[in-house]
This record gives structure tokens, sequence and C-alpha cells, in this order.
């Protein structure tokens, strides 16, 4: 996604009309119209999130339509993220498992942060599958290269 211009976001399905297409773009146009982001992390934000914030924003703000309207699911992304990594951290000092047998609390939370993190990740287009998605539907929509057109324009 780091052509430097916007992604195209919707898909042209088959064979469509101009007004189809049109209107297309123009939705795709109003996706990059909303309020943006504010690069500045939430007060809350601590540790491993604040540090994951700093990280991401910039990345999403580059070309894709992030606005203050994602604002609480960047924020639930880096919660989770930093809540990962504290687990992870905890799990490092008192292992896997406790002197019965049993999953640590600290896995079984891991566990569900890694799953809540990959459908946020996903939902912010910051997953390899999410961004391939656009990649295709952008490839797919390109215009086609008229082998002609240079000699059309020059008539």
């Amino acid at each position: 996604m780091a052509s430097g211009r916007p992604p195209k976001l919707t898909a042209y399905d088959g064979n469509i009309s101009n007004q189809t297409k049109a209107d297309k773009e123009n939705t795709e146009k109003q996706l990059f119209s909303y309020k943006d982001l504010n690069s500045n992390p939430p007060d809350y934000l601590k540790g491993e999130a604040l540090k994951e914030w700093t990280h991401i924003v910039p990345l999403l703000k580059k070309d894709s339509p992030i606005s203050e309207l994602d604002r609480g699911m960047i924020v639930a992304y880096c919660n989770t993220y930093g809540l990962m990594v504290d687990c992870q951290n905890a799990l490092n000092e008192s292992g896997t498992f406790d002197s019965n047998g049993k999953k640590s609390p600290y896995l079984v939370t891991q566990q569900q942060a890694t799953r809540d993190l990959k459908s946020y990740a996903t939902a912010l287009g910051l997953t390899l599958e999410s961004r391939s998605k656009l990649e295709y539907t952008k490839a797919k929509n390109a215009e086609p290269d008229d082998p002609y057109s240079d000699m059309l324009e020059s008539i």
C-alpha cells in the first residue's frame, strides 16, 4: 500500500455502467473527506499500547482513509496489543502452566487478546490478508493499457 496514492477501496464487479463506476469513485473520495485522525494518543494509553499507537498511526495516516471515527478501533487495537505483550512478559516470568498443570491465567488472557487483535487488525487493514484484498481490488479495477490510445488522441 505504499504506492504514494490512496488505494482503491471500492470493488468493481464485472461490467458496470459509467454511472455506477462514477458513483463508486465518488464514494471512495468521500472516505478521504472525514476529519483526519488526531495523531496525539489518548492520555490513558501507557506502555506497549502507547508504543504501538506511535508505530501504527503514521502508517495508517500515510495512505488509508483513517479518520477520527476510527479512533476507538485504533485505541482498542493498541490496548489489546499492549495486553498481549504484558501477558507474554508475565508468562516469561511465571511459565505457561501452574504447578497443577493448569494453563496460566496469563496464557488464557493472551490467547483471547491474540484473537481480538487479529479482528481489530483486519478491520483496520493491518493484516497481510486485508492488504492483499485491497491490492487485488486495485489491480483488478485498473484501466487496461490501450495500445491505440496515443494514436487515437492524435487524430
